[in-house]
């Protein structure tokens, strides 16, 4: 029997409906190992316009996307026909965010289902009023200007519609990697990030720990859609977990930002640790996190007790902060969005995304002519054409560069 990957489709225990969506190839495939961390009361889906890679998913729930666009086959790289294919399923997309609650989505930019759809999922799913967190997975350098650009624009359109948007350049993860690491240890690096704040973010909600945070506290630090997002994992084992936790987070790309910590507004930070913890080693931890950041009045700290992690320490740091221009550079070297801008450009962007929406199921009739009893044809002075210059074809009188009908005067009945 084929073995399933989900979760049961029921609300936590604090009556908080989550879910997590998988667009693209990129996104269904770190889908597959967030599945794997068995989260309590989380649904996933997973979309993408090809029929093949969703007939080999082992996801509960479907949606193909763009049958009559893509023709069940996939974008085949275009961002567009990614978009389009979202549009033409966007009453499946809007059944399957309806009374979500947080949803988070994953998906990989720079062309395709996952940079087309990705901002149309979101779209939906905030007009439902869902928070949407989303993680993308950014191209290589190597893989050149034209697909970087498409990223850009891509993640662009996504942050104007997410509450919180997380981009992964794979590069920047890469950075401490050893030299012989390759395209596959930066995918499973990027994969491993989003499973390991995915998970964090749930438990901390849906789990009663040591340290509760609810998701009224969750929504206050998304609560105004302009602010950058920053966000580290750290991970430590054995006897010295908390020290090799410490020091991965602090090593950890997405944190080292230019004045990322000292810019931030307000920030998130969740440990996942055994119940052989000490309260004063998980002080120890929530301390030295805390002092990372500058405006220490607004961390807020959650702490959670998990059985199988002992020995084992995960620490999570997500939060907004008005890093526009430093986290931007960083990424792509874009010039930085004032916050009037930013939301003139939603307005923008949520109005051609209607308008499309509208197009779509809307489409207008021909306009038909009415009281039309005979063909009506030129002028016969007219019908010899443009040709001003030209003599006649006379034939027994008759001009044979005017048609046969009009020469002989035939009316066509309609």
């Amino acid at each position: 029997m084929e073995q399933r990957l989900s979760t049961p489709n029921t609300q936590g225990s604090h009556g908080l409906k989550i879910k997590v969506a998988g667009i693209g190839g990129a996104g269904i495939n770190a889908l597959y190992k967030l599945c794997l961390e068995n989260i309590p009361s989380v649904e996933f889906c997973a979309m993408d316009c090809d029929a093949n890679i969703l007939s080999q998913c082992t996801i509960d729930e479907k949606i193909l996307l763009g049958r009559k666009n893509t023709r069940s086959m996939s974008a085949g790289g275009d961002s567009a026909a990614g978009e389009a294919s979202a549009i033409e399923d966007l009453d499946a997309i809007k059944n399957a965010v309806a009374s979500v609650d947080l949803l988070f989505i994953i998906a990989g930019l720079g062309g395709g289902t996952g940079g087309g759809a990705a901002p149309i999922v979101a779209h939906c799913a905030a007009e439902g009023g869902a928070k949407v967190i989303s993680f993308c997975t950014m191209p290589f350098e190597v893989e050149g200007a034209q697909k970087k650009a498409e990223a850009q624009e891509s993640l662009r359109k996504l942050e104007l519609e997410s509450d919180a948007t997380i981009p992964l350049p794979n590069d920047i993860l890469l950075r401490n990697a050893s030299a012989e690491a390759g395209l596959l240890d930066a995918f499973l690096k990027a994969d491993t990030c989003m499973s390991m704040a995915v998970k964090s973010i749930c438990k901390m909600l849906l789990c009663t720990g040591l340290i509760n945070i609810d998701f009224a506290v969750v929504k206050s630090l998304f609560a105004k859609k302009s602010k950058r997002t920053i966000f580290g994992v750290g991970c430590g084992d054995g006897e010295d977990c908390v020290n090799a936790a410490l020091a991965d987070l602090s090593k950890c790309p997405l944190l080292n930002l230019p004045k990322a910590p000292e810019k931030a507004d307000n920030v998130l930070i969740n440990v996942i640790c055994g119940a052989d913890m000490g309260m004063n080693k998980l002080q120890y931890i929530l301390e030295s996190v805390s002092n990372m950041f500058s405006a220490k009045e607004k961390v807020r700290i959650g702490a959670i007790v998990d059985e199988s992690y002992k020995g084992r320490v995960e620490i999570c740091v997500i939060g907004a902060s008005g890093i526009s221009d430093g986290t931007q550079a960083a990424f792509s070297g874009a010039t930085p969005v004032k916050n009037a801008e930013h939301f003139e450009e939603k307005s923008k962007h949520g109005e051609r995304i209607k308008a499309k929406i509208k197009k779509k199921i809307f489409k207008p009739k021909p306009e038909t002519e009415t009281e039309q009893s005979e063909f009506a044809f030129m002028q016969m002075s007219k019908q010899r054409g443009f040709f001003e210059d030209t003599e006649p074809n006379l034939y027994r009188g008759e001009d044979l560069d005017v048609p046969t009908f009009m020469r002989k005067n035939i009316k066509i009945p309609l």
